[in-house]
């Protein structure tokens, strides 16, 4: 598993249109204007960055309508989801995650803010959720 790198951290949110100004005041990231629908994932994201070529992103992450897996999460307060680390052979890295104890909670996908790469979600034996992003 040593070929992972963090790519990003997410925050669950309400509405990624009210929620960005706050969060870009507080990180001085800065925000491309995107918002992603992804239909599989059921939610809205949108990336800050601090613009700097493979530095991690903060996503904000808006559930898309009421079937969406993190509105549970978010009536609960929202707020730091889950980390993304960026993977070099997915189905590789999810066998040695299950092998130290992680559960894999969300079979790979393709996403849609990643151009189709696919992704899949774990959890560790603590509960802790981490999502792994196919490297390209």
């Amino acid at each position: 598993m040593s070929d992972s790198q963090l790519h990003h951290v997410g925050y669950v949110t309400a509405s990624i249109a009210a929620s960005v100004d706050e969060h870009t005041r507080a990180t001085g990231l800065v925000w491309d204007g995107r918002t992603i629908h992804d239909p599989l994932q059921m939610v809205s994201v949108a990336f800050l960055s601090s613009g700097d070529d493979g530095s991690a992103l903060v996503e904000l992450v808006e559930p898309a309508g009421p079937r969406s897996p993190v509105n549970r999460f978010l009536a609960a307060g929202g707020g730091l989801h889950h980390i993304c680390l960026e993977v070099g052979d997915l189905s590789a890295h999810i066998q040695a995650c299950q092998a130290a104890g992680c559960t894999l909670v969300r079979v790979p996908l393709p996403a849609a803010a990643f151009g189709g790469r696919k992704i899949a979600w774990i959890t560790t034996p603590s509960g802790q959720l981490i999502e792994l992003l196919q490297r390209p």
